[in-house]
């Protein structure tokens, strides 16, 4: 997990862990880090993203079908 998050942009990580780890609204941080609302959560998202991508291959889940496609 620490690689995964240390491959991420500084502004993404700082999203990911503001809003996972302690909580913060996207107006909080949108304010803590000086942007506006949607670009906060736009970083949070793309943090999502990049994060579940590099765990999937560094488990090698990189072939394994989608939840949806499972049910």
């Amino acid at each position: 997990l620490t690689r995964a998050l240390e491959s991420l942009s500084p502004e993404k990580r700082a999203a990911l862990v503001l809003r996972t780890f302690y909580g913060y609204s996207i107006d909080e941080i949108a304010e803590m880090t000086g942007s506006v609302k949607a670009t906060a959560r736009i970083r949070l998202y793309n943090a999502r993203k990049a994060l579940a991508k590099t765990l999937k291959a560094q488990l090698g889940w990189e072939a394994a079908p989608d939840r949806e496609e499972e049910s």
